[in-house]
């Protein structure tokens, strides 16, 4: 079943958040870390909840960081329009680490989600930031 699952690790002084991301589309998984402003992130969030039918056929991007070796690590969520009543998720990470003979971990997949299950996804995670204790977790029928 597809998922996506959010975890605060630390937190700044300046409020800044490391969170990991767990994603999957009910065959391929990712698991990456990164930081984000909670502002920021919020944004994300109402993005999602006010999706449809507001947003109607744009995107919503949670992106941080870059591929290129010297950023630490690479984190895209996708959201984009595909058809009535249906919208696709990209999910790309790297961790752009290299040690000794290990090669940097790259991951990119897509998984579909109904509107209204990407709305909730949204309601869910604006309501997750005002109390980050526990992790996030929000699986939906894949289509």
């Amino acid at each position: 079943m597809p998922f996506i699952k959010f975890t605060k690790i630390w937190e700044d002084d300046d409020s800044m958040l490391q969170i990991e991301m767990v994603a999957s589309n009910g065959k391929l998984m990712t698991t990456q870390d990164f930081y984000i402003y909670p502002e920021d992130f919020n944004s994300f969030a109402r993005d999602l909840e006010e999706f449809f039918p507001k947003l109607g056929k744009g995107e919503v991007v949670l992106e941080y960081g870059s591929e290129v070796e010297k950023y630490y690590a690479y984190v895209l969520c996708k959201i984009t329009y595909k058809n009535l009543g249906e919208v696709n998720i990209e999910f790309r990470t790297s961790n752009n680490h290299q040690y000794k003979d290990e090669k940097v971990a790259l991951s990119h997949f897509f998984s579909n989600i109904t509107n209204q299950e990407l709305n909730d996804l949204g309601k869910r995670l604006v309501s997750w930031l005002k109390n980050m204790d526990k992790a996030f977790i929000y699986e939906w029928k894949s289509t």
